[in-house]
């Protein structure tokens, strides 16, 4: 959901434009953005190879017959943390914060690209033959430190990077572009709120409370929602208006 958890920050760059009110720190704080779903999606691609070869490794230490799976992550994409690093339309006191999260995020986000690649190493060179995956559960062990620590980190810049929005345009609920985006946010709220409930866990055979009275209680809470939302487009100019179409599709996405 992070494309999406992010959406009404890129909707206000359009208000901005469409209004001339501070367009260039809503720029600025978008790069902040686009880097944070950038590394989102680095760090899902990574966890989602590990969760593979975690599901064959158990079962070759079963068999011994279980072909290993864990094809190589590639490199790290760095240009929107250098995007991000030379946004220059905020205070100084708040560049300087929002320059060390990001930092900060992006050595994780590198930790964890490393951690990783240890582990392509080990599978290639075979050394489960010799440690009976020893290393490998100790780097998978680590790396699911490293990612909920990620999780914790990527959230805290988000909240950052709202505060600052917040304090160069403060919400005017007789405003249709101002009055959506609190839409968006009330939404995104509710999605977040259930996602951090629920728990990953690598081996299936562990025990995984599934909280089903909030899941049932979040359908329906979504149902009302996307049956109320987007009351404004009528008066909101394209494209600031297709991107609701975009955010209500990526709503049915996630309640899907």
């Amino acid at each position: 959901m992070h494309t999406y958890l992010f959406l009404f920050l890129l909707f206000s760059a359009f208000f901005a434009t469409g209004q001339a009110l501070r367009e260039t720190p809503q720029q600025a704080l978008n790069q902040y953005v686009a880097f944070l779903n950038q590394s989102v999606d680095e760090v899902s691609d990574r966890f989602q190879r590990v969760q593979v070869y975690y599901t064959d490794m158990v079962a070759y230490q079963s068999n011994g017959r279980s072909p290993l799976r864990l094809s190589p992550s590639g490199m790290l994409e760095e240009y929107y943390y250098k995007k991000a690093l030379t946004g220059d339309a905020f205070t100084d006191a708040e560049k300087q914060r929002l320059k060390a999260s990001a930092q900060a995020l992006w050595k994780l986000v590198n930790k964890i690209d490393q951690t990783t690649k240890s582990l392509e190493t080990y599978d290639r060179l075979k050394d489960y033959q010799r440690d009976n995956f020893k290393k490998a559960t100790a780097l998978i062990t680590d790396l699911q430190a490293l990612t909920t620590q990620f999780s914790a980190d990527k959230d805290s810049l988000y909240r950052q990077i709202q505060r600052v929005y917040r304090r160069y345009q403060p919400y005017r609920a007789t405003d249709a572009y101002l009055y959506t985006e609190k839409e968006m946010e009330l939404a995104l709220d509710s999605q977040q709120r259930l996602l951090d409930t629920l728990s990953y866990y690598l081996n299936e055979n562990s025990p995984s409370n599934w909280p089903v009275k909030l899941v049932q209680q979040s359908i329906l809470a979504d149902e009302k929602l996307l049956n109320e939302f987007g009351k404004g487009k009528s008066v909101i100019d394209y494209p600031a208006s297709d991107m609701m179409s975009s955010f209500k599709a990526g709503l049915q996405t996630i309640q899907g």
